[in-house]
């Protein structure tokens, strides 16, 4: 008989269940620094959540899906459909989930899940995580409601009381869909100041043990839990806005805050079940009045948007004429320079040219001069060649009359019969 195949190791995920702003990000991110596997698509840090969400993309697409599919969405503080997780449209969901889980975990033996829609979509979870063959651990985490209340208000702009009546949907519909479950309660002030208590909790009631212990992660986990995670405080002593809050939303906060003290006691269900009928009960009364508020808000919402977008163009066409004006300007001085520069060489040739001129008008005087000049030699050259010319005819004139005087002389009797008496006186000189 062939051996039996032994038993697969259990698999666990570790769910945090949270209202949105309520600081699940950081619980997320701590489950990681411990050794839980974290989805393979993570949404990117942003200015709402500088050190990231830890939450899937893909899973945060088909819990939106789901709510869409249900007539909801994220903020919506309405139950949503319990008849919906028996339709045949969550069959749908259930394969699409399978493979989402896949893609984002593998085989993991030890993961977490972390998005705030899950609240509100247990049902559903529950049965996909079962078909995925995961044992969950769900780890409730809350916020006091007017911190969370405040901090939609400043990121969409809602009233206080709009985020109380999310704040109070997404608690008890988790609180009141996961029990039964193995589940922790914690609170976002205490993962920021004793988050080895929350590790402790967790290992303590499940059979989780994370693969790294507190005692070998705790600088970089503290580094990474820093105080300046938390915003908008709210005083223990309370606050003008805490007559804000309802009757409702303290009785759950209370209750919330004695478990994270002390651990659940299963004697405040009774008191959990009454306040989520009545609320619940009140969904006709005032469901479509918020619905209609709501929809005017994201009216106005949008509206403010797209004047603000517009504010931004308009002020990035300021910026861009003063750019261009700015532009013009430097254009302008440099046309200007440029131009003061041309009149200045243009003043320095006008000034060479009359220099050129003068010298011009100087070297033709001159040459004026040397040509009367030379004409004045050029006259007395002339006249003393012809004076030259008659003195020359004189002189040849008068050798012309000596020569034939003295071929008269030499001709004559007496210079023939004087002839010895010459050669006796010639002989004397020598």
């Amino acid at each position: 008989m062939p051996a039996e195949k032994p038993p697969a190791p259990p698999r666990y995920a570790v769910v945090v269940l949270s209202m949105h702003r309520s600081g699940s990000s950081a619980l997320a991110g701590l489950f990681g620094q411990m050794g839980c596997d974290l989805p393979a698509t993570l949404m990117p840090a942003s200015e709402h959540n500088p050190k990231g969400y830890f939450e899937s993309n893909r899973i945060y697409k088909i819990n939106d899906d789901i709510l869409a599919s249900g007539a909801s969405s994220w903020d919506d503080w309405t139950e949503f459909d319990p008849g919906w997780a028996a339709s045949p449209e969550a069959d749908s969901f259930l394969s699409r989930g399978l493979d989402v889980l896949r893609e984002e975990f593998g085989t993991s033996s030890l993961l977490a899940i972390k998005d705030p829609r899950i609240c509100r979509l247990l049902p559903f979870w529950r049965k996909l995580l079962t078909a995925a063959e995961l044992t969950p651990v769900y780890v409730h985490n809350h916020r006091h409601p007017l911190e969370v209340a405040r901090s939609l208000h400043i990121r969409e702009g809602w009233p206080l009381e709009y985020g109380l009546l999310l704040w109070l949907r997404h608690v008890l519909d988790a609180e009141a869909r996961s029990r039964g479950c193995t589940r922790v309660f914690t609170n976002f002030e205490r993962t920021l100041e004793d988050w080895p208590c929350v590790i402790h909790a967790v290992q303590k009631h499940s059979d989780i043990v994370f693969p790294r212990q507190p005692e070998e992660t705790g600088a970089q986990i503290d580094g990474f839990l820093s105080k300046d995670l938390r915003h908008n405080v709210e005083p223990k002593a309370g606050s003008p806005d805490s007559a804000r809050l309802s009757d409702w939303v303290s009785q759950a906060y209370d209750i919330l805050e004695r478990w994270v003290a002390s651990g659940e006691d299963t004697a405040d269900h009774e008191a959990l079940d009454a306040l989520r009928a009545r609320f619940t009960a009140t969904t006709p009364m005032f469901g479509a009045l918020l619905r209609e508020l709501r929809a005017s808000l994201k009216t106005a919402a949008q509206e403010a948007e797209a004047a603000a977008e517009h504010t931004a163009r308009l002020n990035t066409d300021i910026e861009r004429l003063g750019q261009d004006h700015a532009a013009v300007t430097a254009a302008r001085n440099t046309l200007a320079s440029e131009r003061d520069s041309l009149l200045g060489e243009r003043d320095s040739l006008i000034a060479e040219r009359d220099h050129l001129v003068t010298a011009r008008n100087s070297l033709q005087a001159e040459r004026d001069s040397l040509a009367a000049e030379r004409r004045k030699l050029q006259e007395a050259m002339r006249q003393a060649r012809q004076t030259h010319e008659a003195k020359q005819a004189d002189l040849h004139a008068h050798i012309a009359a000596l020569e034939s005087e003295k071929d008269l002389i030499l001709g004559s009797t007496s210079w023939k019969l004087t002839a010895p008496m010459r050669r006796v006186v010639n002989m004397l000189r020598s």
